[in-house]
């Protein structure tokens, strides 16, 4: 048993007098008061790194709100991203979820001292006496009130309310036949008129259009810090007839159960719906030996594929079709300096996409949806990004294109094996993966450049390649 932790009623009463002070004062007093846990404890995890996501995890999130309803859980972050924040002199942190399930959340000053220590070890009531060590109680009692009440209600914290809402959300999900869109309104337009206004203003008709590739590295970053990337790349594609299906290579900025992940879902974007090339996916799942559904749900979140869409539309109509693939982290294999294609999967995927393209009827496009490095405090780094550190990135970045554009694959990895990565090329593994199936093609320079922001916190390179030959015959 616990022993209620004594607050005076007068100090929730002063700080309920400033404002919310019955939802606040409710927090606390339930995670302070009494409570007995049973002998046998809380259900363990299933063993393994499984995605939240997963058949196991899911029975093992049933499993815990079952075992905690009624009790008081202690809290605990969920697995998050965090970047500084400063304004108006106040420093603190912003609390984003890569899995967009909840909007990023800025915590500063006590609160953010109150939620470091919610990993799932502490109880409220240990929380709120580790932290009136360092200042009064009744502050205390405000920061891990505020903190508590703003991870609850933004789902940060892995408790019952959470998991309930998880559970719905993958189910639900797998249920749509429309894969909804996570970025519209926020990368791009959210309205079909101010949509088709943009892409008129950025691609002017005109009478002849350069010959056009057979795939493509575009960026997938938004379109308002893309804007001339993106741009210089689907120019070049505006040409392009008779095209049957678009195979979008997209990356995935969280880690995977398997190496790549297709949907059969159709995508809705402010242009409308485009249709998913059911017919080639089944044949490509018949040819695959491993899974290629079990990691379907990141699609929901992840914004690689969605954004090359609208270009899509606009250019060649709704009677265009796709293949939505996610392309897992080649991480672990740059830090170990191992061949990609010595992993069956990723080696059987190559063989299997590359025959099921062959095989198909129509022509097939590749679209690799890729940005480079990532720099700045935003993503790690220590101090404001400098002109020498840009510099050095811009040229480490063109030499990686260069490598891209003999369309060799090994040379590619080599390059970035050579520092580990250490610029966080996020869709490296998209570009890995159309360099092996796109067949030998000769690449094209058509952009590159640094998006950075005033504050010189955070930097991502855009890359934009054009390949030629190698391509598909119209049948």
């Amino acid at each position: 048993m616990r022993k209620r932790t004594d607050i005076p009623t007068r100090v929730c009463a002063r700080w309920g007098a400033r404002g919310g002070f019955h939802a606040v004062c409710l927090f606390l007093a339930v995670s302070l008061g009494t409570s007995t846990l049973t002998a046998e404890g809380p259900p363990s995890p299933p063993e393994g790194a499984l995605p939240e996501y997963h058949p196991e995890m899911l029975k093992y999130y049933e499993a815990m709100n079952v075992y905690w309803k009624g009790r008081r859980e202690p809290p605990s972050i969920r697995r998050v991203e965090s970047k500084p924040y400063s304004a108006r002199g106040v420093n603190g942190a912003v609390i984003e979820d890569p899995s967009r399930i909840s909007r990023p959340l800025i915590l500063a000053g006590g609160e953010l001292a109150a939620a470091q220590m919610m990993n799932g070890k502490r109880s409220f009531d240990e929380i709120f006496a580790e932290l009136s060590k360092k200042v009064p109680q009744q502050h205390a009692l405000a920061f891990v009130n505020e903190a508590g009440r703003k991870l609850d209600g933004g789902l940060f914290l892995n408790n019952l309310r959470y998991r309930t809402h998880y559970l719905s959300l993958v189910k639900g999900f797998l249920k749509q036949e429309i894969r909804e869109p996570v970025t519209r309104g926020d990368s791009y337009p959210m309205w079909e008129e101010e949509t088709r206004a943009l892409f008129n203003e950025w691609f002017p008709n005109r009478d002849a259009y350069p010959e056009p590739p057979s795939a493509i590295v575009s960026p997938h970053i938004d379109y308002n810090r893309g804007r001339q990337g993106y741009i210089a790349i689907y120019e070049q594609i505006r040409g392009l007839k008779r095209c049957k299906r678009f195979v979008i290579l997209g990356t995935s900025h969280t880690s995977m159960a398997r190496k790549f992940a297709a949907t059969k879902k159709d995508f809705r974007t402010s242009l409308g719906i485009v249709e998913t090339d059911r017919s080639f996916i089944g044949k490509l799942a018949k040819k695959y030996a491993h899974p290629l559904f079990e990691d379907e749900f990141l699609h929901r979140s992840e914004h690689s594929v969605e954004l090359q869409l609208p270009f899509l539309q606009h250019f060649f109509g709704s009677h265009i079709k796709i293949v939505p693939i996610l392309c897992g982290p080649l991480d672990s294999h740059m830090l170990l300096g191992t061949d990609p294609m010595e992993d069956p999967e990723v080696r059987d995927f190559m063989k299997a996409l590359r025959e099921t393209i062959d095989k198909s009827l129509g022509k097939t496009f590749v679209i690799a949806g890729s940005d480079l490095a990532h720099l700045g405090a935003e993503f790690g780094d220590k101090g404001l990004l400098e002109e020498a550190t840009l510099a050095e990135a811009a040229k480490k970045d063109r030499a990686l294109i260069d490598t891209m554009l003999t369309g060799d694959p090994k040379k590619f990895l080599n390059q970035l094996y050579a520092d580990k990565n250490a610029r966080r090329v996020c869709g490296a593994a998209p570009i890995y993966t159309l360099l092996h199936v796109a067949g030998p093609r000769t690449g094209k320079f058509i952009h590159y450049e640094q998006c950075t922001n005033r504050e010189a916190t955070n930097s991502v390179s855009i890359p934009g390649v054009a390949f030629y030959g190698g391509g598909q015959d119209s049948r």
